[in-house]
């Protein structure tokens, strides 16, 4: 029993630096897996920030401070800043390599109501309630399937009001496919598919209720990628 606990843990912190080392390998070239324009990642992560930035607009007064977490390159934190002038805007990532590439565009674009901070999901530096909203876009599938729970405890404590978040979306045609075909997003990292009830129960536990899901393609059922709204509240 103890063994194969061992083993478990042992799996899952090699999960965590295969994906680290994969960014910050990533950050050093300066280049992530879905900035190239022509690139069906680019287009697929462009339709998720326009759908985040739709499910924002309505509570723009409200947002005193947001959190990107899982920041990567930073310019979505980036541009959160210029659409919330009046916020103050935090990006997270896991990769120290990567928040190095957001210090600099940052300054590339001399803006100052942003900051961004190398972070774990798992045990973040920040204070409970810390931020109005938390923006959470291609990360979630990065958490070992394992500590989910706690990735969602600690994205929940965080956060005052709002989650958005992305989530690869198991009840999809697309992901069995893919695995049946043996394609990968990249051999060197692990994707966790979730489901919106799996997400719906874990944020549930914390007090934040579903008030909206939105696919990235009509149906959900060829909708690889699910963008979700949680809001705290009794429900």
């Amino acid at each position: 029993m103890k063994g194969n606990l061992n083993k478990m843990k042992s799996k899952i912190s090699k999960h965590y630096k295969d994906t680290k080392k994969f960014f910050d390998v990533a950050a050093a070239s300066k280049e992530g897996y879905y900035n190239k324009k022509e690139s069906i990642f680019y287009k697929t992560q462009q339709s998720v920030r326009n759908i985040v930035l739709t499910l924002m607009k309505g509570d723009k007064e409200n947002y005193n401070k947001i959190l990107d977490a899982g920041c990567g390159m930073g310019d979505f934190s980036i541009l959160l800043s210029q659409q919330f002038p009046a916020s103050r805007i935090t990006g997270a990532d896991y990769s120290e390599g990567m928040i190095t590439l957001c210090e600099q565009a940052k300054k590339n674009n001399d803006i100052d109501n942003i900051e961004f901070e190398a972070a774990d999901l798992l045990n973040t530096p920040f204070d409970d309630n810390e931020f109005d909203i938390n923006v959470c876009i291609n990360t979630i599938h990065h958490i070992h399937k394992k500590d989910l729970d706690k990735a969602i405890k600690e994205i929940a404590k965080i956060t005052k009001k709002t989650v958005i978040l992305e989530i690869k979306n198991r009840n999809c045609l697309y992901y069995p496919i893919k695995k049946l075909r043996g394609r990968l997003l990249d051999p060197r990292i692990t994707v966790y598919t979730t489901t919106v009830k799996e997400m719906e129960r874990l944020f549930g536990k914390y007090r934040f209720r579903l008030t909206h899901v939105t696919p990235i393609f009509k149906f959900k059922i060829i909708s690889p990628i699910m963008v979700l709204r949680f809001d705290r509240g009794d429900g």
